[in-house]
């Protein structure tokens, strides 16, 4: 995602045109809402745009997930076995099929939160099923991990199980 910030990337949103629940209104990574100032000496990649890439076996059931649960607007860049989302400042999503599921076993996508218990609260009222975990120092009360000194997570799966989380930083 583009929009490098002072602190650290920031996903802006369509929350201003009201294109996006207000969940996701606040997905924003605290400090500067300012992209930082490039000159010609930042490396060359720092300039480019940049999308998180998903994959998906079901295009079809995955568009119903992002537009009806986490209320995403399809670009209309999107192209042939492609679901391009686009944010504000030039951030995407860019979902894209093939005949097998993704193997990662990890976040693939966080959304900064300010306010993770409400979010929660609405995004599991529009259908999302968030994951439950007990593993020592970490165990989610309510649908929420928190660890000292780091933050706060819930985390929740698409149709295509792509691990997708708010985070709430300390």
């Amino acid at each position: 995602m583009a929009g490098l910030t002072g602190q650290g990337w920031q996903l802006y949103s369509l929350a201003s045109a009201n294109r996006l629940p207000a969940s996701l209104a606040r997905c924003l990574l605290p400090g500067s809402a300012e992209p930082i100032q490039l000159d010609s000496k930042s490396p060359m990649l720092s300039h480019n745009q940049v999308s998180a890439v998903l994959c998906s076996i079901d295009l079809q059931r995955s568009r119903d997930f992002y537009e009806n649960r986490l209320g995403f607007v399809l670009s209309p860049k999107t192209i042939k076995n492609h679901l391009v989302y686009e944010f504000g400042n030039g951030e995407s999503l860019v979902i894209y099929g093939r005949p097998s599921p993704s193997k990662a076993d990890h976040t693939q996508m966080r959304f900064w939160s300010t306010a993770i218990e409400k979010d929660v609260k609405e995004l599991a009222a529009a259908g999302v099923v968030f994951d439950e975990l007990d593993m020592g120092a970490i165990k989610t009360v309510d649908h929420i991990a928190t660890v000292p000194g780091i933050g706060r997570s819930a985390w929740f799966k698409d149709p295509d199980g792509n691990t997708l989380a708010l985070f709430q930083s300390e």
